[in-house]
């Protein structure tokens, strides 16, 4: 193997390693000085094996590959090429000494070589020839480099998916196209729904439900999370959803759900509020806002309002004036996490 590289002057190129193979010694050494001369480090190869025994771990980002070699042609030379792994990234370019080798360009293009370079072709227009391929070489390797980030960012987020017990489901705000479900929600709508429309899947509905949240997290809303409680009426089950938009590893804005079933919870509150609401004592709950969060019949029947205007009100406007003051105190103490205690109200 022999480098040639010039290490003054280099151009934007100067890391460019390129693999000039040829037989013919009097024009490997011409290409690889006229290369050398303007800033590419230059390696050299007399024949194909020579060719891949130097390619693979130098990996060089051009290949410029004679037809006519002594132990394999270079067809044949660029067929191996392009079956290592290593060497995905390289462009190959196949040199004739032949002007209208026609049937070499079909046949060698068809072996997946990147470009063809027919013989004899002057310095500059060569340069610019290798100039154009390197750019090219370059833009595919960034591709393929970001297609293995997207692909690895993909894997990653099925990992983190594919372990959470809850329905997870991803899906194009403009499609409606369901692009990700989890194995909670393939087990409960279908192991082919993804690809479908999450309105019909989800929903058994023929369009857009009029109650999607994409407004609520799109848009001016771009960032925010919604919660919100549902039933499907598929399964008839009720989930507590948590909607955001986040971005999908090819790019995409897409809508992502978090839905938890919570049917046995609503099953269970529902019972205690029947089991209240024969209670004949006043009970109810009231929030860190000092409105009521919920109340039996009995606050109706003996207050004589309904239950929306109790909603409505701060549970201290119901209390005596007198007994405000020690009320306050009561409830700060249980919001500070001091264990209620019993006191007397009129």
């Amino acid at each position: 193997m022999v480098i040639y590289s010039k290490t003054n002057e280099l151009n934007e190129n100067s890391k460019s390693i390129i693999l000039v193979v040829d037989d013919d010694p009097n024009m490997l050494l011409e290409t690889s000085r006229l290369l050398s001369t303007n800033g590419y480090e230059v390696l050299q190869a007399k024949n194909g094996t020579e060719c891949l025994k130097i390619a693979i771990p130098t990996k060089p980002a051009l290949i410029l590959l004679d037809v006519f070699l002594p132990d394999m042609d270079g067809v044949e030379a660029c067929r191996l090429i392009k079956l290592e792994e290593e060497l995905q990234d390289t462009f190959v370019v196949l040199i004739s000494d032949k002007k209208n080798d026609s049937k070499e360009q079909a046949e060698g293009m068809k072996t997946v070589a990147d470009g063809y370079i027919a013989r004899p072709i002057g310095n500059n227009e060569l340069l610019a020839r290798i100039e154009l391929f390197l750019r090219l070489q370059r833009s595919q390797a960034a591709l393929q480099e970001k297609r293995t980030e997207l692909a690895y960012e993909q894997s990653q987020m099925h990992f983190l998916f594919e372990e959470i017990d809850d329905v997870l489901y991803v899906s194009d705000p403009e499609t409606y196209d369901l692009l990700y479900a989890n194995p909670v929600a393939r087990k409960t709508w279908g192991n082919d729904i993804v690809g479908k429309k999450c309105f019909k899947v989800l929903q058994n509905k023929n369009k857009p439900c009029d109650f999607c949240s994409n407004h609520l997290i799109f848009g001016e809303n771009l960032g925010k999370t919604y919660v919100w409680e549902f039933q499907n009426i598929v399964n008839k089950k009720w989930y507590r959803c948590v909607d955001k938009a986040i971005r999908w590893p090819d790019g995409r804005i897409v809508r992502f759900e978090q839905a938890t079933d919570i049917t046995e919870s609503k099953k269970m509150k529902h019972e205690r509020d029947a089991y209240l609401d024969v209670s004949q004592d006043l009970i109810g709950t009231i929030g860190p806002d000092g409105y009521i969060k919920y109340i039996n019949q009995s606050w109706m029947n003996t207050l004589g309002y309904s239950s929306e205007e109790l909603y409505s009100k701060p549970i201290m406007s119901l209390i005596h004036p007198d007994d405000v003051g020690p009320t306050t105190k009561v409830i700060e103490a249980i919001l500070n996490g001091i264990p209620a205690t019993n006191f007397d109200n009129r």
